[in-house]
């Protein structure tokens, strides 16, 4: 090394001034180039490298504010493709009105799934029924009437397909009076009471009603909206079907806003029953398929907050430095802010398969960054070195010794995932998409932005050293 004449310290400090000499020998052609030229430029550039990575982890987060829940259905497969094709020709040529039911239920308190093996499709759970459902009372069926006529007026007209069977609402109770007006069993006038338990028996058995035609069974009750329980000759629930406007396949846009109104018509009829009786509620499988998407697009949100606190957290316990830690961890947000804004731009929404990916995002941004950062903690220091020398030389050794493994491992990860992008399924090609830039993006802030502030600001001898100062507080060196 050239000297200079300030106590005979190198001009250009060096690993070969930390390490033993007999390391450099070692050295493939990646470790050389990663001391030679990589840490040399990096250095001479380190406030211009700072500079652009802040700033685009700054636009990073500007288009991470755009992305949202996806407002279209979950796509299994690319739109090019030709299953894709047809669902959206058929749904949109062919899109018929009615199709979609709402089901909106008395008795039924909730599912007890406990003990359940959640891998058995088979176990359902428990049903629990609700204690304040009392078919016998007659304010009860009268309501139940009203909640029909309710649903059938026109003030729920832009929901409800009116011109379906029994403008667009199954009630059937109505038909049970129907029944009796045409049959010559003794219904007595509505409300029934207690009768009507002998009443629902002998229509779901009638040959001549719509649903009977031989013995009772499971499915034929499940037709007429009515939980009958034979065994002990009781009522544990009933339904009234409420046919929508919805598309066959909705997209989740429309179904969150026929969802909502159909939650003020669920609050309209519980807020019309008699004292003391069940509420109602409401269900659809698209309501679900809602809910799940928003849960999942507010989950990620929380899911990177929480694990990039926890990423801190690791990364402090393992370099026992803040600084250190703390610098890390904002190149982990960079690469979590660079990415969802690039998945923004891109185009993706969040729907499930997004949604998914992205949980594991944190994970996958601190993988490398973490091999740095421990890597500089445990470099040597000269002590002939001042500090902005000892910056340099802890930088360069961490580059050095780690960035051959750093590299490789992001060269594993970039062309493995790259093979997942064009296949046909959506959920390998979104995950392989998003992990694919997350490696790329993580390489390169963990060099662009955590060695460049290291080799500016980094901190040398006991600077922000934690343990150290846990051990003096103990009255321990």
């Amino acid at each position: 090394s050239k000297l200079i004449k300030r106590g005979a310290r190198p001009a250009v400090p060096t690993v070969m001034d930390t390490v033993k000499p007999e390391t450099n020998a070692k050295w493939g052609r990646v470790e050389r180039f990663y001391h030679d030229i990589i840490s040399v430029y990096l250095n001479k550039f380190k406030y211009f490298s700072v500079g652009i990575s802040v700033l685009l982890i700054g636009a990073g987060i500007g288009l991470a504010t755009q992305l949202g829940a996806n407002e279209e259905s979950d796509k299994f497969v690319h739109e090019s493709h030709f299953i894709d094709q047809g669902m959206v020709y058929t749904n949109e040529e062919f899109k018929a009105e009615g199709d979609v039911l709402v089901r909106f239920i008395w008795g039924l308190d909730r599912l007890d799934r406990t003990g359940i093996d959640m891998n058995d499709s088979s176990q359902a759970g428990d049903i629990i029924y609700d204690d304040a459902f009392d078919p016998t009372d007659e304010a009860v069926q009268e309501h139940f009437v009203a909640a029909c006529e309710e649903a059938q007026s026109s003030e729920w007209e832009d929901v409800v397909a009116q011109d379906t069977y029994n403008d667009g609402v199954v009630c059937f109770m109505t038909q049970m009076q129907d029944w009796c007006e045409d049959t010559e069993f003794d219904c007595g006038d509505f409300p029934w009471g207690e009768k009507i338990l002998e009443i629902v028996p002998a229509f779901l058995d009638d040959p001549i009603s719509e649903f009977g035609g031989g013995s009772l069974d499971e499915d034929k009750t499940q037709r007429a909206n009515i939980g009958w329980n034979t065994a002990e000759e009781s009522i544990e629930w009933w339904q009234m079907q409420v046919r929508t406007r919805l598309p066959s396949v909705p997209t989740a846009t429309e179904s969150y806003d026929v969802a909502m109104r159909f939650e003020e018509l669920e609050d309209t009829v519980n807020g019309t029953k008699p004292e003391g009786a069940a509420d109602c509620f409401q269900i659809n499988r698209f309501w679900a398929s809602y809910d799940l998407a928003t849960e999942l697009s507010r989950g990620v949100t929380t899911g990177i907050i929480i694990s990039i606190g926890l990423a801190f957290a690791v990364l402090l316990l393992m370099t026992g430095n803040v600084l250190v830690a703390l610098m890390a961890t904002i190149t982990v947000g960079g690469v979590v802010a660079i990415l969802v804004g690039v998945v923004w731009v891109m185009g993706y929404t969040l729907g499930t398969f997004e949604s998914i990916s992205l949980q594991v995002l944190v994970g996958l941004a601190v993988d490398y960054v973490v091999h740095l950062s421990v890597g500089y903690v445990e470099a040597r220091e000269n002590p002939v070195f001042d500090d902005q020398e000892l910056r340099f030389s802890k930088g360069q050794q961490s580059l050095t010794a780690i960035g051959v493994s750093v590299l490789a491992g992001a060269l594993t990860t970039i062309v493995t995932f790259g093979l997942m992008t064009p296949t046909t399924l959506r959920l390998f090609a979104v995950f392989g998409i998003i992990v694919l830039i997350a490696a790329i993006t993580s390489f390169i802030l963990s060099h662009s932005f955590f060695i460049a502030v290291m080799f500016w600001i980094g901190p040398v001898r006991e600077q922000w050293d934690l343990r150290r100062k846990i051990l003096k507080l103990f009255g321990r060196r």
